[in-house]
C-alpha cells in the first residue's frame, strides 16, 4: 500500500481550488498525511518591466502578511483535525 506522509497543495484562491481543497483534506485524512498548502504572491501589474524598483515601492512583507491571512481563513473550513503548514 502506498505511504502518503505529506501532501502539497498549491492554493490560488480561485473556485477550482476550493472545490479541489476539499478533495485534498479527504485524502489527507484517509492517509493520516499533513497538508503543506502554498501560495506564491503575484506582482502587481506593471511590475513585469521594472520589477527591481517595482518591488522596493511595495511593502512585500505587508503583502505577504496580508496572503498569509487570506490562506488562513481559506484552510480553516477544510483543514479541521488535518495537520497543516500554510506557506507564502
Amino acid at each position: 500500500m502506498v505511504q502518503v506522509k505529506r501532501i502539497l497543495f498549491p492554493v490560488d484562491f480561485s473556485d477550482h481550488c476550493e472545490r479541489v481543497a476539499r478533495e485534498v483534506f479527504s485524502l489527507a485524512r484517509k492517509f493520516h498525511a499533513e497538508v503543506v498548502a502554498m501560495h506564491a504572491l503575484d506582482l502587481p501589474p506593471g511590475s513585469n518591466s521594472d520589477w527591481v524598483n517595482y518591488i522596493h515601492r511595495l511593502n512585500p512583507e505587508n503583502l505577504k502578511e496580508l496572503a498569509g491571512d487570506r490562506l488562513f481563513r481559506f484552510l480553516s473550513t477544510e483543514s479541521q483535525g488535518t495537520p497543516t503548514r500554510a506557506l507564502v
